[in-house]
């Protein structure tokens, strides 16, 4: 009986020490945002679409709350590593449309291979500039 208390003890441990990490990074991650302005840095997006955001935090979840349906077209602004929009895409076909804008270059880059290796035909990207005045990309 007591080795399975110290096993549950153990692995209520090494949750508390994964969680522990992960709002550790998080809070790393807001602060690097209030402090520079502009493009975060390249390492962000990747520390944000990891597999135990995705486990607690799944895209699906957040879309289901918008109300996405099919036929939309969608502005996602700010496309990082392309957490959101693989799934907005699904949601919207066969008729909608979502469009990726970013002020990095090398997110739209990294994007537009995911978006050409996954075959989608409904995600567009957009590269603008941060002082950009209004612009309007959707018909």
């Amino acid at each position: 009986m007591s080795i399975l208390f110290l096993t549950l003890e153990v692995l209520c441990w090494i949750g508390l020490v994964i969680l522990g990490l992960f709002i550790f990074v998080e809070t790393i991650i807001r602060l690097i945002k209030i402090f520079i302005h502009g493009p975060s840095p390249r390492f962000v997006p990747y520390l944000i679409n990891n597999p135990i955001r995705r486990k607690f935090w799944p895209p699906s979840m957040v879309i289901d709350r918008l109300t996405v349906r099919e036929g939309m077209k969608i502005l996602e602004v700010g496309l990082g590593s392309g957490f959101y929009n693989f799934v907005l895409a699904e949601y919207t076909r066969p008729s909608g449309h979502v469009y990726a804008v970013d002020i990095e270059p090398k997110m739209i880059t990294v994007l537009e291979k995911k978006i050409k290796r996954a075959g989608i035909k409904n995600i567009s990207t957009v590269i603008v500039a941060i002082n950009a005045k209004f612009f309007r990309i959707m018909k």
